[in-house]
């Protein structure tokens, strides 16, 4: 008879111990609870001047009776020659700024005054030989802007054809 208690006590051990790993394991997952965890994004929008169309402008001569002696783009320098124009769109506030022509092409000379100007049409005005430079305001609308030069040898030009360039400078 203690053999039979033995037994069956064995039996009911090693059965209960067989079991309980299956029960915990049934029960672990059910008893885990949810968890939330925050992804934190950053970033950083730039101020930025997009440049668009250009329209290269036209120089004519202007000059004494001697001959021409300067060469010229329109207002505000004359009332003839046609402004280069550009067509900018900024998303933050801008400042433009506009060097003094660069000749590129045609007979070479030192030109006794050379300037540039930039605009709004019928705005202000930037120029090269000094100044505050032109500020534009933040606009979803294509901004145009008038460029405007002149050279002036101050004694008459040799035939020819002259080319120039105006650089602009957009800081956002």
């Amino acid at each position: 008879m203690i053999r039979n208690t033995l037994l069956a006590t064995t039996l009911l051990i090693l059965g209960t111990l067989a079991i309980a790993p299956k029960t915990m394991a049934q029960t672990a997952p059910q008893s885990m609870m949810p968890q939330t965890v925050d992804v934190p994004f950053s970033g950083q929008v730039t101020g930025i001047c997009n440049v668009g169309e250009i329209t290269p402008g036209t120089l004519v001569p202007t000059g004494s009776t001697t001959g021409p002696i300067a060469l010229s783009s329109g207002a505000p320098f004359s009332p003839n020659g046609t402004p280069g124009k550009v067509v900018v769109t900024c998303n933050s506030p801008a400042s433009i700024a506009v060097s003094r022509p660069v000749q590129t092409g045609g007979p070479a000379f030192s030109p006794m005054k050379s300037d540039a100007t930039v605009r709004l049409p019928g705005g202000p005005i930037a120029g090269a030989m000094g100044g505050t430079p032109l500020r534009l305001s933040p606009s979803p609308n294509a901004i145009p802007l008038e460029v405007g030069m002149i050279v002036d040898k101050g004694s008459p030009l040799a035939p020819g054809n002259y080319n120039y360039k105006v650089t602009l400078t957009i800081a956002p």
